[in-house]
């Protein structure tokens, strides 16, 4: 093959569309057909995000923005959450005085807010008879296989029993004309099950297992 014939094999590049520049040095002058503006990019840009400007047709170095909003208050430097799944927080001043409070919803005015947590003393009933009736804050404890535990009739919201089975074998606790979520209208705890029922009212008023 001759010295001509070789140089006439070679392939040709021809910078072009996004690319500038010769076959051995290009510059990206534009992203998918749209053109980047020719900037000087320094320390007083730091930061900068390049952003479509629509004005002029090119992506160009602009201050980076952030507008909060929905559950959030503020600028694009802080924040507050104010909000939770859209539902509001209250504005409080939170100290000393408060401490120990939970967050809780207040249906009365839509707000979550910091309230004292309602004080439930615990009472341990162990080895009742069966188809003992427990009532808000007991902790009962089964030691008798088979036995049944009826959680509180005609409870309300946030009400709270435990239940321990400590009996070797399985044991019932009936929903005493309420539903626990998921169980129904009773549930079955195994050996050394210890289960949390806490009653939700409002539109689907239920015990469920925490």
């Amino acid at each position: 093959m001759s010295q001509n014939s070789a140089k006439g094999s070679q392939t040709s590049f021809i910078a072009g569309g996004d690319l500038s520049g010769s076959n051995s040095s290009q510059t990206v002058i534009g992203l998918r057909s749209n053109p980047i503006a020719s900037q000087t990019l320094n320390g007083s840009t730091d930061g900068y995000a390049l952003t479509w400007d629509n004005t002029d047709g090119y992506w160009r170095a602009s201050p980076a923005t952030f507008t909060p909003g929905g559950d959030l208050s503020g600028n694009s430097v802080s924040q507050t959450v104010i909000g939770l799944r859209s539902n509001p927080i209250a504005s409080q001043t939170l100290n000393g005085s408060t401490d120990g409070y939970a967050l809780t919803w207040d249906n009365a005015d839509g707000y979550w807010r910091a309230s004292p947590v309602s004080a439930t003393t615990a009472t341990n009933v162990i080895s009742p008879a069966n188809n003992y009736v427990a009532s808000s804050g007991d902790v009962v404890i089964l030691t008798t296989a088979s036995n049944t535990v009826k959680l509180k009739a005609s409870p309300v919201d946030n009400d709270q029993i435990e239940v321990l089975n400590m009996s070797g074998g399985v044991i019932t606790v009936d929903a005493n004309g309420g539903t626990i979520y998921i169980a129904g209208s009773s549930d079955i705890l195994s050996d050394d099950d210890a289960v949390t029922y806490r009653y939700i009212g409002g539109g689907v008023a239920q015990w469920k297992r925490i």
